[in-house]
């Protein structure tokens, strides 16, 4: 266990602070919860105040903390909106363990967030050298495809997703997004109708495939669709409205 005097803590937080306080009102807001939760990590990790002990107080962040420690402040970061933030307790992670996939996940993450598409992808891949066979990281890949603009890529990545893991449900509405961008409308209905298969109480994608159906000319499927979602959200006025619509149409 790492043991570091008082004045070594408040200062690596304060350290961590005074980067937020010169960001905007916003991130401002946030610094709270940052100190909150870099004081729970410290404290929960063995990194404790210990007075008798006067050592140097200029060490950072990743001197005392291990990867899973660096990877938790790097998503309690993002969580508050510090990206940049983020990004770096991830790379500082990857330095200490380049073959840790989670990280290299993580990082992407990040870095898509900050719209950095390529190094995005870059970092996917890297994580994938090291655990191809993960569904998450096959799914993320994609999504930042799609974000780009590479459909057919996206796709691709999806599908090995949804190898990996068949019940993987937002790969399968990404799927059919990613279709329908395509506009490959049969092939985005048969996405939505697995996305229903694994998650029946659904309404927003009852709602998307009844839109499907109704767009490929199938009004009488995509009746039945808008009423399953009010079966399950009786409130949802837009889904009465469509049947409505439905309803005058096929009286013609």
């Amino acid at each position: 266990m790492l043991h570091l005097p008082t004045l070594i803590i408040k200062d690596l937080i304060q350290q961590e602070l005074t980067k937020c306080m010169s960001m905007t009102k916003f991130f401002r807001n946030t610094t709270c919860l940052v100190s909150l939760c870099l004081c729970t990590i410290l404290i929960c990790s063995g990194v404790y105040a210990d007075d008798t002990d006067a050592g140097e107080d200029t060490r950072s962040i990743a001197d005392l903390e291990g990867v899973e420690q660096l990877l938790a402040i790097g998503s309690m970061y993002y969580a508050a909106g510090l990206v940049e933030n983020a990004t770096s307790a991830y790379q500082q992670a990857i330095s200490l363990e380049p073959e840790n996939a989670s990280a290299w996940n993580y990082l992407g993450i990040a870095l898509r967030s900050l719209e950095h598409y390529d190094q995005a992808m870059e970092a996917y891949y890297t994580a994938l050298n090291i655990t191809p066979d993960d569904p998450e990281i096959w799914y993320n890949l994609g999504y930042v495809y799609g974000l780009s603009g590479s459909y057919e890529k996206e796709i691709e990545a999806y599908q090995e997703a949804i190898r990996l893991q068949p019940n993987f449900s937002p790969a399968w509405q990404n799927l059919a997004v990613a279709y329908l961008d395509m506009e490959d409308e049969e092939a985005s209905l048969d996405a939505l109708l697995k996305v229903a298969e694994y998650d029946p109480e659904s309404p927003i994608v009852w709602f998307d495939i009844g839109g499907t159906y109704e767009r490929l000319g199938n009004l009488t499927a995509a009746r039945s669709a808008f009423e399953k979602v009010l079966e399950i959200d009786g409130d949802l006025l837009i889904a009465k409205e469509k049947i409505k619509e439905i309803d005058l149409l096929l009286l013609k």
